[in-house]
């Protein structure tokens, strides 16, 4: 646990897509790259089209709105990279891909969210951390650079945090932030919601379980960098990314 200290403390002094929703069981990690896992290539949710020619507050519905990246698995300690996609804890869970999709059929309350799984694009194999952001919560700075407290979605801030383990995992179910929850979201930056944008932050989390089970909480800790592909103007032309 000393890293996450050491990491915490560095942050407070800086800062002062898919079509086949079936899960398949769980294969073997990509062979990892100890130094930086930058996406191999995007595999799926890519659209040349260019968004900005129909004006209009509603979304156009032949715009694709995913998109996925494969990543290599990281094997070694990424103390020395903190900027990359990994997870730690559970040792198992092993995140081969990462993916966007945006919620922006009503585009007065727009959603992003990150996937990160195992598996390969198009669709990972259904072990998968989620994060849900409401757009207008980063437009208005309530999520924003340094420390993001996870609270339950009854409280929520327009953060909202899925972790699925399938089987044949044990333990297997659904965990989240729709119950009693601890942690925190560390953002190195100010997200932003422009194509292009790098999402890169820390997560140390506490789930409890969301399927009705009385399965005990899930602790996950690991970061994630993310550029993304499209921004909330190509869905939502009278918004600001």
């Amino acid at each position: 646990m000393q890293r996450w200290c050491w990491w915490t403390g560095v942050v407070a002094c800086v800062l002062g897509a898919c079509e086949d929703e079936r899960p398949a069981p769980p294969g073997a990690p990509v062979s990892g790259d100890h130094s930086f896992n930058a996406p191999d290539r995007e595999d799926a949710g890519t659209d040349k089209r260019d968004a900005g020619d129909d004006p209009g507050s509603k979304p156009d519905a032949g715009l694709v709105t995913s998109n996925c990246v494969r990543v290599r698995a990281l094997t070694g300690d990424p103390e020395d990279t903190p900027s990359v996609t990994y997870n730690e804890t559970p040792a198992d869970f092993s995140v081969t891909r990462q993916a966007e999709q945006w919620t922006v059929s009503d585009c007065e309350h727009p959603k992003l969210t990150l996937a990160l799984s195992d598996g390969l694009c198009p669709r990972g194999q259904g072990h998968e951390l989620t994060f849900e952001f409401a757009l207008n919560a980063i437009a208005d700075g309530t999520i924003h650079a340094g420390n993001n407290q996870l609270l339950p979605d009854s409280e929520a801030i327009g953060l909202r945090v899925r972790y699925t383990r399938p089987s044949p995992l044990v333990p297997r179910g659904v965990w989240g932030s729709c119950a009693d929850v601890a942690g925190q979201l560390i953002f190195l930056d100010e997200p932003q919601a422009r194509a292009g944008a790098v999402l890169d932050a820390r997560y140390e989390l506490t789930l409890t379980a969301c399927d009705g089970t009385a399965a005990e909480p899930q602790v996950l800790l690991g970061s994630f960098r993310h550029e993304l592909r499209y921004g909330l103007s190509r869905f939502c032309p009278n918004r600001m990314d």
